[in-house]
């Protein structure tokens, strides 16, 4: 407790002038366990007398930005005039509210503004060795306020530049570089009395070259639902190159026509905008590179790109259409569109859908079809679509048909006879039942022709006998067949088919 500590004064503080602008920087990091805050003051009479900068003290903050943080103090106070000395101290504050000792004075001078002249380049000329020999212009009046110039260079005016002279005289007005890229760009760096550094524009040089770049080689392109063509290509490595042309056609061996008019592309992709509702399928592009002097590479391999298909095909048309004795006859034309695929006739009544009947894949050709499923008590629609390479379809108009009735109903299926005991008994089944009106069995004899031999009218009809039959008049050893005959009510009829004989055995 009888200790006395005694505060270290704060070291090494860099001060920097600039317009109208004073900084102070020192590193803080041996005081970070010592002092919290600080207090500045500044004097503007020789450093006769101070006051403090501010009423708070100043803290200094830790930059986290970087991998380890850094300890580096920045103070920045403005000032009345440049030109005038300035004296600044400074004493750090612990974290008792204890003052340490202030540091030793430093003096800061604000700098006045840049002077509005620079350099202008004369020439930059290619000597015999390669070299080139850069020179540049500034009026002489200024000789007595500058201290001198330095040469900067870049290989492509985008990337940094750097320093490639020595600090050279204020008289001085050329300077060779003897050992240039081929293609460069240079610029005069002018330090005037104050220390401002004053940038020139840029000048380029290039070597003599008469060889042009490689052509471009094509990574992908492609053309969206809107017409609007993306184009990407291989960056050219050639030191000197200026940019690349883009050229299009609509058929490969045509005359290719510029898109980029007078100036380069200097990225390595293109954005282009074409119509797409034509009738040219496709469209072609090639490349061009060129470099600083002009040479002209070859055209690039053509790049093929198919414009997204948004017309559909032409519709296909009914030629002719009749009603026949059960079935409907129609003739129609398919698309002659280049990109159709096929061609589909399709029918529908009132309780039903759509539903594909016939498909045709000759482009342009003329189809007939007889449509002998159609029930003729039904109306029926039909209609024609065709539908192309991008799934894109067209419909003809829709027509109605129904055909004449010949009374002739679809065969009675299932029709089987077995021997049950001494009987014959005949099956059959019929999923399209109107109301039958009479029911008529015919059987034959081996040897013989068919004769009915029992017809049902309406009245004697019942849901067994409308589905079967049992023939009791047989013999024993006899071989029999038969065939069943209904009729309906709308005067239509159904068969089935004359069975094969079938001998009844008798015990």
């Amino acid at each position: 407790m009888s200790d006395v500590y005694k505060y270290e004064p704060i070291k090494n503080i860099l001060p920097k002038g600039s317009i109208l602008k004073a900084n102070l920087i020192w590193d803080f990091e041996v005081f970070q366990n010592i002092y919290s805050c600080y207090i500045i003051e500044k004097s503007e009479d020789n450093g006769k007398t101070y006051q403090r900068v501010s009423k708070a003290p100043f803290l200094p903050l830790l930059n986290h930005d970087m991998e380890k943080p850094v300890y580096i103090a920045n103070f920045e106070d403005g000032l009345n005039e440049n030109g005038k000395e300035y004296y600044y101290r400074v004493a750090g504050i612990d974290f008792f509210a204890q003052q340490g000792p202030f540091s030793e004075p430093v003096k800061v001078v604000g700098r006045p503004n840049p002077i509005a002249m620079t350099a202008s380049f004369d020439r930059i000329v290619q000597q015999d060795d390669g070299s080139f020999n850069i020179s540049w212009y500034l009026n002489e009046k200024w000789e007595r306020r500058i201290k001198g110039f330095y040469i900067l260079r870049s290989n492509d005016g985008k990337q940094s530049y750097q320093r490639i002279s020595d600090i050279l005289g204020p008289s001085q007005r050329d300077f060779i570089d003897t050992s240039p890229t081929n293609i460069a760009f240079y610029k005069v760096v002018t330090i005037d009395e104050n220390d401002f550094e004053l940038e020139s524009p840029a000048g380029m040089a290039q070597k003599r070259d008469n060889t042009p770049p490689e052509a471009p080689i094509w990574k992908e392109g492609y053309i969206d639902t809107s017409g609007a063509v993306f184009l990407f290509w291989e960056e050219n490595q050639e030191e000197d190159l200026g940019g690349y042309h883009v050229f299009y056609a609509n058929s490969e061996n045509a005359e290719y026509s510029k898109l980029t008019n007078s100036a380069e592309l200097e990225i390595n992709e293109y954005v282009d905008s074409i119509v797409i509702k034509t009738l040219t399928k496709d469209i072609y592009y090639k490349l061009m590179a060129i470099d600083f002097r002009g040479n002209q590479s070859a055209y690039s391999q053509p790049l093929k790109l198919a414009r997204p298909d948004v017309v559909p095909p032409s519709r296909p048309v009914f030629k002719s259409c009749s009603q026949e004795i059960d079935k409907n006859r129609i003739t129609f034309t398919c698309s002659s569109s280049d990109d159709v695929e096929n061609t589909y006739l399709q029918r529908k009544n009132e309780n039903s859908a759509w539903e594909t009947i016939f498909k045709s894949n000759d482009r342009g050709a003329t189809e007939e079809f007889f449509d002998t499923t159609a029930i003729c008590s039904d109306t029926y629609d039909y209609r024609v679509y065709s539908i192309d390479e991008s799934k894109l379809t067209s419909f003809s108009d829709t027509i109605s048909l129904s055909c004449i009735d010949s009374g002739k109903r679809p065969e009675i299926k299932d029709f089987s006879i077995n021997q049950v005991e001494d009987e014959l008994q005949l099956k059959w089944n019929y999923d399209f039942y109107t109301e039958v009106k009479s029911v008529m069995i015919y059987r034959k004899e081996e040897g013989d022709k068919l004769r009915k031999v029992k017809q049902l009218w309406s009245k004697d009809i019942t849901s067994v006998n409308q589905r079967s039959f049992a023939d009791k008049d047989v013999e024993g050893d006899k071989s029999y067949a038969y065939k069943v005959i209904l009729r309906f009510q709308d005067n239509g009829f159904a068969t089935t088919k004359e069975s094969e004989l079938i001998k009844v055995e008798i015990d």
